[in-house]
């Protein structure tokens, strides 16, 4: 039976840590241990860790001073003596087989599932897969087709995976503690370059809360999101070209990150003109900018042919403001 350490980082919790403890401790196929690192919680998540402690002598606290997720997750995979990783985040919670289901007939170097979204308005499964890829296709996967028939967001974090601890130690494998956003995409995409072959179940059991309007993820900002997409990019590329896959996928994704962010920029004022045409003559620029086209007004790719960036700024900010009135 697979050794599986779970890994949670904590800060400032409460309301939401018994949910996603109580989900661990109710699991199928129990975890060899919990690690939880305290990451300098103010509230009664320190308390609480404590309380279930005394009930579960596999559940192994460290407290850090604050110093974000990605240190905190970093001191967990440091502490996790498992064969595996699995990271849990407080915010979220398990189905009862998650643990049993990722490791059911594990092979390769990473085993994932899928995640069931929860927002104020909806619940819903993310898509494993790329729009028009054959839905059915699971089990054992060779790298080359993971990444060409899973969707780019399931690499996007570390959650619902199961990680070769050896592999992560062995390569020094950690989340950069100096981003706010974006940090597990990199963490992803750097163990992806020592894989190859990923077992994946096309089910949902991990339950991914997104209803606090506090979370990082609801107030992340353009200036933070461009950051990271620069950074997140040549690792991905990286990742193709170890694995020998044509670059035109994640050129793609690259770009549609860009226009994302550049139009987010427009509701929160976080990037200045002079930032989002350098955004518009890199978008234009790439040949893959064509895979765009359909989503562009024809008056911006007018604008954009005749290298008219201020006024694709202007035209841009104004379709914005009209469709806030």
């Amino acid at each position: 039976m697979a050794r599986i350490s779970v890994i949670i980082p904590v800060y400032n919790a409460a309301d939401t840590l018994p949910r996603c403890l109580d989900s661990v401790f109710a699991q199928t196929q129990a975890p060899y241990e919990i690690i939880a690192v305290n990451d300098g919680s103010t509230d009664d998540s320190l308390l609480l860790l404590n309380t279930y402690a005394r009930q579960h002598s596999h559940l192994q606290i460290i407290t850090q001073d604050n110093s974000g997720v990605s240190t905190a997750r970093n001191i967990g995979i440091e502490a996790a003596t498992g064969d595996w990783m699995l990271f849990l985040d407080t915010d979220d919670y398990l189905a009862p087989n998650t643990v049993e289901t990722l490791a059911q007939d594990i092979r390769g170097e990473l085993s994932l599932a899928g995640l069931t979204i929860h927002t104020c308005e909806k619940t819903y499964p993310q898509n494993l897969y790329q729009k028009n890829a054959n839905n059915s296709a699971e089990g054992l996967l060779n790298i080359e087709d993971a990444l060409s028939l899973l969707s780019y967001y399931t690499f996007c974090g570390p959650v619902c995976k199961l990680f070769r601890s050896d592999l992560i130690k062995r390569n020094d494998i950690r989340f950069p503690s100096d981003m706010h956003f974006g940090e597990d995409t990199i963490f992803v995409y750097n163990y992806l370059k020592f894989v190859t072959q990923i077992t994946v179940h096309n089910v949902h059991p991990y339950h991914c809360d997104k209803s606090n309007p506090s979370s990082l993820t609801a107030t992340v900002n353009s200036v933070s999101c461009v950051a990271s997409i620069r950074r997140i990019y040549p690792v991905m590329r990286e990742v193709f070209q170890a694995h020998h896959l044509p670059l035109q996928h994640v050129d793609y994704i690259y770009l549609d990150a860009l226009q994302t962010a550049t139009h987010l920029s427009y509701k929160d004022h976080g990037l200045r003109a002079k930032e989002r045409i350098n955004i518009y003559q890199e978008m234009f620029a790439n040949e893959n900018f064509d895979t765009l086209k359909s989503q562009c007004s024809p008056i911006f790719l007018a604008l954009c042919r005749m290298h008219t960036w201020h006024l694709c700024d202007l035209y841009l900010n104004f379709r914005t403001i009209q469709e806030r009135q």
